[in-house]
């Protein structure tokens, strides 16, 4: 099984991250695969640091983060609905 790792879940919503891009090909590139998951510690972690000001130039509010967390399908569709064409969600 794949496991999807908390940085690469912040690169790529992250649009000050210079490793965005190179996060989001990532997560398209496993986007079909079967065997792939993210753990609620991994979902809970993001969560944190979505909120954290020493990681993110604008945090977001425990509202917004819960729903940035709440997108994320289950696998396999993980990156095709988590990056609508290409495109992260804005933060």
């Amino acid at each position: 099984m794949l496991s999807i790792d908390t940085n690469i879940l912040l690169h790529g919503f992250n649009q000050d991250s210079p490793q965005q891009g190179a996060a989001i090909r990532w997560l398209e590139s496993v986007a079909k695969e079967e065997n792939i998951g993210i753990s609620e510690f991994i979902l809970a972690e993001f969560y944190g640091l979505l909120r954290n000001p020493a990681v993110l130039k604008y945090p977001l509010s425990a509202q917004e983060a819960v729903q940035v967390v709440q997108i994320l399908p289950e696998p396999p569709a993980v990156a095709s609905h988590w990056i609508p064409d290409g495109k992260p969600i804005p933060a």
